[in-house]
This record gives C-alpha cells, structure tokens and sequence, in this order.
C-alpha cells in the first residue's frame, strides 16, 4: 500500500522545503520527467515557449532509474512509490537534480521524511508545480526568433490590418483539434499552417493526421509509413517516437493507408492504451507543447475531440456551413464535454456572394445560443488553390494567410511570436508550398 496516500490536511507551503544553498546551474537543462499522470506532462508542457524540452519520461519507478540516470533535472511524482525507503533507492545513485511532486494534502511528518532523503532537491504540492518550476529551472534568454514561413521574394500585402495583440505568454498544453463536417474546407491547411506557426513561436508542435488515406504526410512530402497503426498495435512511449517523421521543425504522425485500416483502429480510438485520448498523454509527456489533431475521417471526431482540450471548428460563410457547424458545436459541447471557452470557430474561402460575419453569427446562434463569432475569417486565395491542385513548383503570395494564421495561433496557442528562438531548418514544404527562413 503507498504509504503516501495519506488523509489531506492543509498543504504545507512550498517556500519550507530544504531549498538548496547552491543555486541551478545556467546551462540548458536535460529534463527529465517521471509521473504516470498526464498532469504533469501538461505542465511541463506549459512551459516548453520558455526553452525547455522533456528529453526523457517514465510512467513507472521500474523505469526511472533511466530517467534519472540521463537528466540533469528530473521531476519525480512522488506516487509512484511505496515510501520513503524506496524513494532512498531509487535516489541512491543519482546526479540529477530531482523535484519531488507530492500530492496535495500530504501529512506533515510524511513530507518531512521526503524532504530528509537524500538526492531531493526540491519539493512541492503538485497544485503549485507550475509556479515552482518557474524557481527551480535555470531561466532561458530569449531572443529574436525568423520566420521561416516567410517566403523570401514575397512582399508583405500593403495596408493589411494589423494582428491581434499577443497574450503575455503560454496558456498550458494544447492539444487542438481541428475539424469540419463539411469537405474541401482547407482544413488540412489550417492544421498544417498552425503547426509552422506554433514551431516559428518557438514551441515544440506534433502535427497528427487522421485520415485515411491519409494526405497529410503526402502533401508535406514525407511517407505514409510509419503511421498510426503501428500504435494502435504497440501502444508505448518508444512506438510514437519510431512512428515520427519530420519537415523542418515541425513532426508528423501519419494517419492510415486506407478505410479498412482505419476500420481495424476506430473501436478502439475512445478508449483504452491504444486510444488518441492516450496518444496525447504521451505527446504531453514527451514534451510537446502543441499536439494538432487533423480530423480528416469522421469517424474518429469523437475521440479525437476527448482527446483534445481545444477545438478550431473550420466553416465555410452559407447556411450550409452554418447547419454543419451548429452540429458538430453541439457534438463538441453537449457530448464530449469541451467548455465554450474552448471551442473557437473560423471561416474560411470566403468570397463575394456568402454571408457576412454578422450574418453568419446570428445564424448559428439561431440553432445554439452558445455559438461565438467567428475568431478570424480568410478570403478565397485564388493564388493558392491552384498552386495546391497542379503542385507548381512556385509558391503563391502568402502574406494574407500568414496574417490569419497568426491571428488562429493567437487565440488558441497564446505565446507571442517573438518568443524562445531555436535552430530552424532553412525551409519546410507542404505540397508545392515552401515556407523559407528569412536571412
């Protein structure tokens, strides 16, 4: 029996931990993390625009001696053992720098024995986790970051309204589904453009295809293999870092080869350890700040969306759109649970002939009193869709939907654009399109 399940009390507050005289070093932290709670994953996560990257996790203390072993800076959950003398072993032979995570309410004596073992550094109630790490990780500079979807020869549209204010910083773990009823919407577009929008903020971004076939990996120049049935077949840690695949900074996790696949994975995509709900626990812990779910097969909206914290309803501006985005509003909300808050709708193609914002807002409002205004609205690129349909080999002018897409990044994601800078690649393509570093 875990010793540390203790009846709670009031926490004891975290400044009376045996905070170390010598202070963390500055260089770039190795972190480690050791929880079998998504929790903790996701506040790390939280913090990846500030630098840091989960080099290694564990969810067991049978294998966190690698953890351990390997990190400079381990966040251990204390729950995961018995008690204090096997928290000694664990410990034993350890360099790294570990803050213990205890769990809310835990008995004074008891958080004293933690406190007393050896190879603890720091301590803390795992409801102020977030603003302990703040303390106890080294800070990281930041620096101007370049865009790298800033096509070179391209030059900004003149007179375009400016973007939206940025928020002062990141808002948590996102994992965002983005999703549409309707087809031929550019939803794939917005997924992929938001993943290069997340990277150029500096955060670490996995983008997951969900269809089947799959296009994804396709348009973005990769392979349809290795792809999500290798997890639905192996559900561990090491399987989603063997299934990646890369374009510049951003991965991919591809979809399926085809319906039948698809069909073989959908029973079990709700619940259970092959699950997207579990497949995002474990972007969390691995790290990822942004985890973006491409909702290409229907069948999978349901627990793509469990498995997200956020949803980009992607409409087009007709009473069409409307319908199928009052429905799948309602799916979102009444049945998978997602707040309002979370749910943000955004119109795209539009063009002469459709309805206005205000239109559109009262219609759906109309079918569910809840729905918001649209967050942003992208005009019909006629540069654009012909360059996606005959794959030319010159990108289309795309300072118009780099503009929009960074107003999408800044209602959902929330880091300002000059954030944490990092080593990009010098381009990334999607399809004909080619997103270049400035020089």
């Amino acid at each position: 029996m875990n010793t540390f399940g203790s009846t709670p009390v009031q926490p004891t507050p975290v400044g009376t931990a045996p905070w170390p005289a010598n202070p963390v070093p500055p260089s770039q932290p190795r972190l480690g993390l050791v929880s079998p709670s998504l929790e903790f994953g996701i506040a790390l996560a939280g913090h990846m625009a500030q630098g840091l990257s989960i080099a290694a996790s564990a969810a067991s203390s049978d294998k966190a001696r690698e953890v351990l072993r390997t990190c400079s800076h381990v966040v251990l959950d204390l729950t995961i053992v018995e008690n204090t003398e096997q928290l000694t072993e664990l410990l034993a032979a350890c360099s790294a720098r570990v803050l213990v995570v205890t769990p809310d309410g835990l008995l004074p004596d008891l958080l004293a024995q933690v406190q007393s073992v050896p190879g603890v550094a720091f301590t803390t109630s795992a409801s102020d986790l977030p603003d302990t790490l703040l303390r106890w990780l080294p800070p990281q500079d930041a620096v101007e970051v370049r865009d790298p979807m800033a096509p070179g020869p391209v030059v900004p549209v003149p007179d375009a309204p400016p973007p939206a204010p940025h928020t002062a910083g990141a808002v948590g773990w996102r994992g965002l589904a983005v999703w549409s009823l309707e087809g031929g919407i550019g939803k794939t577009l917005i997924a992929w453009s938001l993943g290069a929008e997340c990277v150029r903020r500096g955060l670490k971004c996995l983008l997951v295809g969900l269809g089947a076939p799959d296009i994804l990996p396709l348009q973005a120049g990769l392979h349809p293999s290795p792809n999500l049935l290798q997890w639905h077949r192996d559900p561990r840690p090491e399987t989603v870092r063997d299934l990646l695949q890369h374009n510049g900074q951003l991965d991919l996790l591809a979809g399926f080869p085809s319906p039948r696949d698809l069909g073989a994975f959908a029973p079990a995509a709700m619940d259970g350890d092959s699950s997207l709900p579990s497949l995002t626990v474990e972007t969390a812990r691995m790290g990822y700040a942004v985890t973006i779910l491409d909702i290409s097969a229907q069948e999978l909206a349901a627990p793509a969306l469990k498995a997200a914290n956020c949803l980009l309803l992607v409409s087009s501006a007709t009473a069409r759109g409307a319908v199928a985005a009052v429905e799948a509003w309602r799916l979102a909300r009444q049945e998978i649970g997602l707040p309002a808050s979370a749910c943000h709708i955004v119109l795209n193609r539009t063009r002469s002939g459709q309805m206005p914002v205000r239109e559109y807002t009262a219609t759906v409002r109309s079918g569910l009193r809840d729905m918001p205004e649209p967050v942003a609205a992208m005009p019909e690129e006629p540069d654009l869709e012909p360059a996606l349909a005959q794959a030319r080999r010159q990108p289309p002018n795309l300072a118009a939907w780099q503009t929009f897409t960074s107003r999408l990044a800044d209602r959902v994601v929330g880091v300002p654009a000059a954030g944490i800078a990092s080593e990009q690649a010098d381009e990334t393509r999607f399809g004909p399109l080619v997103f270049r570093r400035e020089q």
